[in-house]
């Protein structure tokens, strides 16, 4: 895995997705930070009324991050398509 960085003014640094600078990596460690993204996924699910995600950089993730992302959007709303 590639590590990119962003700095901005001030000596402030993030890790970027790919070179991306507004694509910042988030710090799926953090169980917050999950449970954010999980609450996202299913609003759009369930309120919003998509059909599934398109997953286009599932590569960038680690796979046990996309296992609970399924069960999440799975249990929200049982036949989504995750592609």
């Amino acid at each position: 895995q590639v590590s990119y960085t962003e700095e901005v003014d001030g000596g402030f640094s993030f890790d970027c997705w790919e070179g991306h600078h507004t694509l910042p990596r988030l710090d799926l460690t953090n169980p917050e930070v999950r449970k954010h993204i999980f609450d996202i996924a299913k609003f759009y699910l369930v309120d919003v009324g998509v059909d599934g995600w398109r997953l286009d950089v599932a590569h960038e993730m680690p796979p046990e991050f996309w296992a609970e992302f399924r069960a999440e959007c799975k249990q929200a709303k049982p036949d989504c398509l995750l592609i």
